[in-house]
């Protein structure tokens, strides 16, 4: 869909970085997470090309649209010239979406500094269907720690750093090995009941599981899915639990684009079909920019 769109709102929330509200109609039906926009708001020929820009949330009700955006050039600084009532051209959605897992009891969502924009509309979506949220932010200072107070709104329990010596994947980590044995113990106590005289059979599985050592067990993993945007290192340490306790796991991936729609493969990356292993180039603006972390990493 391609139209022109009035900004409803625009403001500068820390230097350099901007949140703007568009008037999108129907697009904001059609827009699902992970998704992202081509925008022009400027008149003429130069900057030649749309700027790529994830969708950070909508509104399906009223028919809006919020960008959060960094100024990093011609184009972007143009945009954030824009006032109340201006008109930008914009097609989308575009690309592939992050899957949103239908009865999801709880989701992990990692993501460090712009890369947290298009977490939030995930999280909405599963906040709607009552998904418990784990939310991880890293960044260099407490101003791009972006959408923390809107995870926190939406009742997710919502975990931070801005120290350059500490990952954020580290808590991640801790959070799926305390879900995990909680799983496990619960699973062992499952294996009997209380007139079969195997108590404390089931009493000693669980402090077993509690301790880590949960071999034998077959559990729940301790997240449905985890998703990533904004580091490849944060990726990285989310694919390995994701390997470790087999649920799917999802990156967003940041590229340079030209034309937004698969044409001119300015934006390929190197990736893997996880099903056959035969390595190709994935179109990050068509194929993607979600992918499964396997597929990419």
């Amino acid at each position: 869909m391609y139209k022109n769109c009035n900004v409803i709102f625009q403001t500068e929330i820390t230097p350099g970085v901007f949140v703007m509200t568009l008037d999108v109609g129907d697009m904001a039906k059609e827009s699902l997470p992970g998704q992202f926009i081509m925008i022009k708001g400027w008149e003429g020929i130069e900057p030649f090309l749309m700027r790529p820009i994830s969708i950070n949330s909508v509104d399906r009700e009223r028919g809006t649209m919020t960008i959060l955006y960094n100024v990093k050039g011609r184009g972007t600084e143009l945009m954030s010239k824009l006032k109340e009532g201006d008109s930008a051209k914009v097609l989308g959605p575009l690309g592939q979406p992050f899957s949103v897992i239908e009865g999801a009891k709880r989701v992990a969502l990692i993501g460090r500094g712009i890369g947290i924009a298009p977490l939030l509309l995930l999280a909405q979506d599963y906040v709607a269907q009552g998904t418990e949220l784990y939310v991880y932010l890293s960044a260099k200072k407490e101003d791009y720690l972006f959408n923390k107070d809107s995870f926190e709104a939406l009742g997710a329990t919502v975990r931070t750093t801005t120290d350059a010596n500490v990952n954020i994947t580290d808590e991640f980590k801790k959070d799926c090995a305390t879900f995990a044995a909680s799983n496990a113990a619960g699973a062992v106590g499952t294996e009997s009941t209380a007139d079969d005289g195997t108590e404390s059979i089931a009493d000693d599985g669980a402090e077993s599981a509690a301790d880590g050592d949960v071999e034998g067990v077959v559990a729940k993993p301790p997240f449905d899915a985890a998703y990533s945007c904004g580091s490849n290192r944060l990726a990285r340490d989310m694919q390995e639990m994701h390997k470790k306790y087999g649920f799917p796991a999802y990156i967003s991936l940041e590229e340079h684009m030209a034309c937004g729609v698969g044409a001119c493969k300015g934006c390929v990356v190197s990736a893997k079909n996880t099903a056959t292993g035969e390595s190709y180039y994935a179109r990050v603006c068509k194929d993607g920019p979600v992918f499964n972390v396997d597929e990419v990493i």
